[in-house]
Order: structure tokens, then C-alpha cells, then sequence
């Protein structure tokens, strides 16, 4: 390899690699289990570079959340298998401001129900491995210096569990480790007093004795740091603190009031029509969309250049058909919203585009069209992806249709079989049309288009005009939107942009932009695993036991899957046109949405609190 070639001193670390790797490079371990993995050579220590503490969120899909104790567990296994270090993915949660979120699909948040959360509060994991910690650094005196042990069964009544038991010969130093793996609620493993000093001291062991016992619950570990039998801390233990508990009026999240004047400014529709503009590129099939943002924007716009029309008046309308759309597009028909793919399946998007004094024509149904799974790219099933979308467009004897077509992406995939600068995004597989009401029905390829990246710009204060709530397909719209009245008092919560009735776009505050948001409920089949409130976190699962896996304990199913986006601090702390007692917030909707509920929350208790919004503490006066 050519990091050999450095000839540097220190090993290379290389996470999920194969076991052939060469000399001076230590291969780890990445996963929700490691304690079975073993590095390539028996002189490299055994290491876990990524426990998954939780897992991401993609839009239209539940959170998921990793009970405490099976992280715990996890971890705790795999020091007792002979484990040397460990690193956390992820420990703190994040935020993925300027729209850097991975793919596929991952939504702003990046929270992944981490100990603590995209706020920075505590959840009950991170009090739960605090105490692993502390009770691994106590046995490490042993754990580090001792050869592995090999692995002993201690049958102990109908469970068979295992012993790790670290101990140098000659010397007081010892740790000890029981593993029960059962995966059923009833199968606690009872360890008495009496059994545990036969087994330190190389005896045979007898039956249960009925006082002085250790109850060992299925899918934990005991450590004994000392090998002492009175000293134990157990994986399923619920560790709690005062701290990670509401307080006062147990409020989880203040409101500000809700601004009293939107203004409103159209996008540009389609392709730019300046000729002199180098940024729009001729083609004769749809470009990808990478390939014409460079990867700095998550839009593009494809027109064809014309359309293979009739002469003569016996066709009336033509089948336009739209295929291998990636992540979505949303088709426009003379500037008319008309079909998109993005899902909506009880996302609040019934059909029908909001009315917009500033482009009433929009007034209409509005065609949705389900997503379809392509086998390579889509393998997880995400309620959007690879879709056909299909508009039927009636023809007039005055004029002929123009058809634009945005298309736009979700995040950027970094694995898989296609990624980063391999990622295909856009109109991948062509265009055909069809004739309707003509004996020739066949579909004929759409050769010839226009195209342009799409970079969203605030448009200048002089575009912008009064407006209702309700806005129109790629509309910006602006407020100065009060904040929580403690605002300059309450360094230590967090702040969020309630989004709720904003469907799909960008959002800005202060200037800055913060991320996407996608007004898109959580799809969820009761063969998945354990659903609970979204005002819970994973201890809502906590008596569910066995391997974790991202469906296996959920939150907010048929839900949003955010409707709360943080703001980060630095962006409140900076100016903008509006008074130090509001925030400047735009937003580019690109489907029609409305702005009554926008605000501007103080975060109390956490990620899960303020994405529940079940009970708040509301500022009725308006500022």
C-alpha cells in the first residue's frame, strides 16, 4: 500500500478494512457489535473505531433510537473479548447546516440518538455508559495487563452464561466479566456468593445457595472490577440524574409569537433565457445534475429544447414521461406547478397548490407521483428515490406548452455502489413523449435539452411585496420573526425554526442558511419493531433485548420526520434588517406551503421534547 511508503512510525488505523492489509497498519472494527471481530495479526490490538451509539434519519422515515442498555452491552462485551479501545459514532449529535447532509436522504438533523443530543442535552445513555466507564476504568488494572482469557461457560441453573476473568498468577490483580447473552425476558442468570469464591478459587461448583445472590439479566454484562462479588455494576442498569429531568414548569419548549407580516417574491421559473449565460449547457439527453452544480447545489433545471408536436389538430394532448428521477423533480407546465414525486402520504400536501395573489394561474390539482424502487440504487425501500413520472399535457391551437423541470437532491450518498462524484442525480434516464388520441400511440426519446445548475440567492429587498400565509410553488417569503422573550438570558438552551406547515425548501436565518426542510410524515409498518411517542426517547425500549438494528425501537412513526430545525447560535448572534428582539427568516418554498405556524422555539429538554411539541409554554403577546 502506498501509506507504507511514508515510513512513519506510528501505526495507520484503517476502519472496516480486509484482513489483508499490510505490515504496520491496524485494521479495525465498525458496528453496532464488534466483540467478535479480530485484527489481522495477533500484534495489533483489537479495536472498535465506530460504536454506533445510534443511527441517522433519512426524510420519510421514524427515528430510530438504540436503547441504552444494548449499547452498553455492546461495549462491555467487547472489552471483555479482549477489546483495547474504543471511539463513539456518534457521541454528541449535529446539525447538517448548508445542506451537507450524507444520503441517501438524511435530514438536517443529524441528532442520531446520540448520549447527547443535537441540543447538547443528556439523555439517559449518556449517564448509562458515564457509569460503564467508570466501571471499566476500575477494571482495567486488570483487563490491560493480563493475557485474554479463554472464555468459560458457568452453567448456572437452565442458562449457560460466560465468564471473562482476567487475572495475572502471583499477583492480587483481577476483573471479571459475566456475559449473559439470552435474549428472553425471563432468562436471569442467578450467581451466588458462594459459587462465585469456588469459582475464583478453581472449585467445583454446587447449587445455587439462597442468600448473597447476583441477579445477571438477559443481554448484559456484570463487571466486577476487583473480582469482588459486592462490587458490581450490571450493563442493564438504569442510571439516572436530576440533571437529565424537567424542571420547574417541566415546559419543553417556550414559543415566540408568531409575525404579523410575511412579504413574498417569485423565483424565476426554468432555465435562464439569456443566451449570453455560460451556465446553461445544450445536451441531447438531460446532463446529471452533479455534473452541472459541481455538487454546490442541490438544484437543476431541464428543458427540452422542443417538443416532437404534430401538425395538424388531430392530437390533443400528449403523455410526457419522465424516468429515473433522482432524488425528485418537480414538473412545471408554462410556469404551473403540475406534478412532482415528491411522497406525500400523510405529509399535508392533500393535492391542492395554495393560491398566491402573486401567481394566481398556480391555482390547481396537483398530480403526485409515488417513487418508485430502483433495485440499485434504492435498496432501502425510502418513500422517494428512483421515480417515473408521467404528465399528460393538453395541446391548444394558440400556443405551445414549455415544460420545465426541477430536479433536485436530497444529500449526497457516501457509500454504496454509487457516491459523491459517482452519485447519479437528475432526469438519469431520459425523456419520452406519446400521442393521445391519435392511432399512433408509440413513445419517441426527448432529444434535445436545456439545462442549469439552480443556486438559490435571497433576491434584493425591492422584489419583495406583501403576502398572505399561504405560498405558491418556488416562492421566497420573509418575516422578522420575534424571539423567545429570554432569549438574551438563556445562554444555556438551544434555539429551533418550527417549519410545520412549510412543505419542501430552503431556510435562511439571519443571512445564513440553515439546511433543508421537508414537511414529510414517517412511514412505518407494525412488522418493523417497537414505534413509541416521539416524546420518548430509546428507554422506551428498553426492555426490548437482542441485536439492534435501525427498526428496532423508533420514534415519531406518522410523524414528520423534523419539524423543528436548530439554529445555531452564532447564526441568532448575527445582524440582519430586522430589531435585536427578531430574527430575519426566509424561506424558498418549492411547492406550496403555508407560513401561519413559523416560529422561533427555546429548546428546554432536548432533541425528542421539542420534536414531540406536545406541551409548551405559549407567549401569546404579539411583538
Amino acid at each position: 500500500a502506498s501509506i507504507v511508503l511514508f515510513s512513519l512510525r506510528i501505526p495507520w488505523i484503517m476502519c472496516q478494512q480486509p484482513n489483508d492489509v499490510p505490515s504496520g497498519i491496524v485494521n479495525t472494527c465498525n458496528g453496532f457489535y464488534c466483540d467478535d471481530f479480530e485484527p489481522s495479526r495477533s500484534d495489533s490490538p483489537k479495536g472498535w473505531t465506530e460504536v454506533w451509539s445510534g443511527w441517522f434519519t433519512a426524510w420519510g422515515q421514524p427515528r430510530p433510537a438504540r436503547p441504552a442498555r444494548d449499547t452498553a452491552f455492546a461495549i462491555a462485551r467487547f472489552v471483555a473479548n479482549g477489546g483495547s479501545f474504543f471511539n463513539y459514532y456518534m457521541y454528541y449529535g449535529g446539525t447538517n447546516t448548508m445542506g451537507r447532509s450524507g444520503g441517501p436522504g438524511i435530514i438536517t438533523s443529524y441528532d442520531y440518538d446520540a448520549p447527547l443530543d443535537e441540543y447538547g442535552f443528556k439523555r439517559p445513555k449518556y449517564y448509562s455508559l458515564k457509569a460503564l466507564h467508570f466501571s471499566l476504568e476500575r477494571a482495567s488494572h486488570a483487563t490491560f495487563k493480563a493475557s485474554r482469557p479463554q472464555p468459560r461457560t458457568l452453567p448456572l441453573g437452565s442458562l449457560n452464561v460466560t465468564l471473562m476473568l482476567y487475572r495475572t498468577e502471583g499477583t492480587d490483580s483481577c476483573a471479571a466479566y459475566i456475559i449473559n447473552a439470552a435474549t428472553k425476558p425471563s432468562d436471569t442468570a442467578i450467581l451466588s456468593k458462594a459459587q462465585w469464591n469456588r469459582i475464583l478459587q478453581n472449585e467445583s461448583m454446587n447449587q445455587i445457595e439462597t442468600e448473597d445472590v447476583m441477579a445477571i439479566p438477559p443481554w448484559s454484562v456484570t463487571v466486577l472490577p476487583d473480582c469482588d462479588f459486592d462490587k458490581a455494576y450490571n450493563t442493564a442498569d438504569r442510571v439516572s440524574s436530576s440533571a437529565s429531568k424537567l424542571s420547574g414548569d417541566d415546559t419543553f419548549i417556550t414559543h415566540s409569537a408568531i409575525p404579523t407580516r410575511w412579504v413574498c417574491s417569485n423565483e424565476p421559473i426554468g432555465v435562464p433565457n439569456s443566451t449570453k449565460d455560460s451556465s446553461v449547457v445544450h445536451s441531447d439527453s438531460p446532463l446529471n445534475l452533479l455534473d452541472l452544480t459541481r455538487g454546490t447545489a442541490d438544484y437543476a433545471w431541464y428543458e427540452p429544447t422542443s417538443l416532437p408536436l404534430p401538425h395538424g389538430n388531430n392530437v390533443t394532448s400528449v403523455r410526457l414521461t419522465f424516468d429515473g428521477i433522482l432524488d425528485y423533480a418537480n414538473v412545471f407546465v408554462n410556469e404551473s406547478l403540475v406534478a412532482t414525486t415528491l411522497h406525500a402520504i400523510n405529509s399535508g400536501i392533500d393535492g391542492t397548490i395554495p393560491v398566491s395573489p402573486l401567481r394566481p394561474h398556480v391555482s390547481q390539482k396537483l398530480s403526485i407521483f409515488p417513487p418508485l424502487r430502483m433495485q440499485k440504487r434504492d435498496e432501502a425501500g425510502y418513500p422517494w428515490g428512483a421515480s417515473s413520472l408521467t404528465v399528460t399535457i393538453k395541446l391548444s391551437p394558440a400556443s405551445r406548452p414549455n415544460v420545465q423541470v426541477l430536479a433536485g437532491r436530497l444529500g449526497t450518498s457516501n457509500y454504496g455502489p454509487y457516491y459523491f462524484e459517482n452519485a447519479l442525480m437528475g432526469i438519469t434516464r431520459g425523456a419520452t413523449m406519446s400521442l393521445l388520441d391519435a392511432k399512433n400511440t408509440s413513445s419517441v426519446p426527448i432529444v434535445g435539452w436545456r439545462q442549469a445548475g439552480f443556486f438559490p440567492k435571497i433576491p434584493p429587498q425591492s422584489s419583495f411585496s406583501s403576502c398572505t400565509s399561504h405560498v405558491a410553488a418556488m416562492t421566497w417569503t420573509k418575516a422578522c420573526v420575534p424571539l423567545p422573550p429570554t432569549y438574551r438570558v438563556s445562554a444555556s438552551y438551544g434555539f429551533g425554526l418550527v417549519l410545520s406547515g412549510m412543505r419542501k425548501g430552503q431556510a435562511f436565518v439571519n443571512g445564513r442558511y440553515i439546511g433543508r426542510f421537508f414537511l414529510l410524515n414517517a412511514q412505518y409498518a407494525p412488522s418493523q419493531g417497537t414505534c413509541v411517542a416521539s416524546c420518548q426517547g430509546a428507554e422506551a425500549c428498553e426492555d426490548r433485548i437482542g441485536s439492534f438494528q435501525p427498526w428496532t425501537c423508533l420514534k415519531g412513526c406518522g410523524e414528520p420526520s423534523q419539524k423543528v430545525y436548530k439554529i445555531p447560535a452564532d447564526v441568532l448572534n448575527s445582524s440582519s434588517s430586522c430589531d435585536v428582539h427578531h430574527a430575519e427568516v426566509v424561506l424558498l418554498e418549492e411547492i406550496g406551503g403555508d407560513t401561519s405556524d413559523v416560529r422561533i422555539v427555546e429548546v428546554k429538554s432536548g432533541f425528542d421534547m421539542v420534536q414531540c411539541d406536545r406541551k409548551v409554554s405559549e407567549v401569546v403577546d404579539e411583538m
